[in-house]
């Protein structure tokens, strides 16, 4: 029952917001048709499952200072089943990494925050030439260290 539709009412600032319509405007961009917020929680869910370690606890911090995830604005998505166990476990995670309790809302802020940061990687690797369309986490085998003189 994976592809079962769960309709998930996020309250969101309008902060997050406006972070969630930067990422559906860059994801649509980058695919070449118009996508919605629910297809970006679905590419991302099991990435999000894994957690956020590859940001530090400071840097997480700061974007929920900057971006808080609770607001005025509602906005249902319909997620699939096994993409909300996903983004369940990752505010699992994110709560035992930042040490409270997050929330499913708290899941989606870090993973599109995860996906711009990804998106602003990728765009600096492409300006030094260095990205051959592989994400920055999973790194390089072809990356040798520079001899020191």
């Amino acid at each position: 029952m994976t592809g079962v539709d769960t309709p998930r009412v996020l309250s969101v600032s309008t902060h997050l917001f406006r972070l969630m319509t930067e990422a559906i405007r860059l994801r649509s961009n980058e695919v070449g048709r118009f996508v919605c917020l629910t297809s970006i929680i679905a590419d991302r869910a099991e990435l999000a499952r894994s957690g956020f370690e590859q940001h530090d606890a400071t840097t997480l911090r700061g974007h929920f200072a900057t971006v808080p995830t609770n607001g005025p604005v509602n906005i249902e998505v319909q997620v699939s089943r096994s993409a909300a166990i996903c983004l369940d476990e990752a505010a699992e995670r994110l709560g035992t990494q930042l040490r409270f309790v997050a929330t499913f809302d708290d899941a989606v802020s870090a993973t599109l925050f995860d996906y711009l940061v990804d998106k602003k990687a990728a765009e600096i690797l492409d300006g030094l030439g260095l990205r051959k369309g592989a994400p920055h986490r999973q790194g390089s085998a072809h990356v040798q260290p520079v001899a020191q003189p």
